[in-house]
């Protein structure tokens, strides 16, 4: 149990160090308890269990309109993940992918880009932040990125979604369609095509 407490003061610690803001803690509003919760779910038809760990928490900003994610993200790239490492630092788990940009539409990336996300898969176990997955090698996305600035080493010369998951908006080429990350942010939520994203 301390150990629950433990990761779930340490996320929180997280996402003030990714987004550079103030992340606070409130018994009255948006925690949904005092440390993450923990299930065990069957994943395909053989029946192997996987552990489940979900971070809820304030951000530190909300973006409520896609003028507002536009405007206060340094980067929007069209992504493909390449290849992805989950670590663990003080008590968190993190992801870093390495990306190929196909399209920038603000910004000067080119070439490819690393992203750190709260979350990934580490010693078998899924970590969530919000239920946000996070990027996975071959994913394409729309991205709203920020320069990484904090301690961790790994994540040096990195970008970070805009909103901690706010900014990603992944592509479904089979209905082709965007899905975005947010499910609870106004306008962000309706977001279905580059149109929506005032990118065509």
């Amino acid at each position: 149990m301390n150990r629950l407490k433990s990761k779930y003061f340490y996320s929180m610690l997280a996402i003030v160090i990714l987004l550079g803001g103030a992340v606070y803690f409130s018994e009255n509003v948006g925690l949904t308890g005092a440390e993450p919760s923990l299930s065990n779910s069957t994943t395909g038809s053989k029946a192997t269990s996987k552990d489940v760990v979900t971070y809820h928490g304030d951000l530190a900003v909300n973006y409520n309109t896609v003028t507002e994610l536009t405007y206060d993200s340094e980067s929007i790239n069209e992504i493909k993940v390449a290849e992805k490492k989950s670590f663990e630092y003080k008590g968190v788990v993190f992801t870093v992918s390495k990306a190929n940009i196909a399209k920038t539409y603000k910004g000067d990336l080119e070439g490819s880009v690393n992203i750190l996300e709260t979350g990934g898969n580490y010693n078998n176990t899924e970590y969530l932040f919000d239920d946000a997955s996070v990027l996975k090698p071959g994913d394409k996305a729309v991205v709203y990125l920020k320069k990484y600035e904090g301690p961790i080493i790994e994540a040096q010369g990195a970008y970070v979604i805009s909103g901690v998951y706010q900014g990603k908006f992944n592509i479904d080429e089979a209905r082709d369609i965007l899905v975005p990350a947010a499910e609870e942010q106004q306008e962000l939520t309706e977001v279905k095509s580059l149109s929506d994203l005032n990118l065509e």
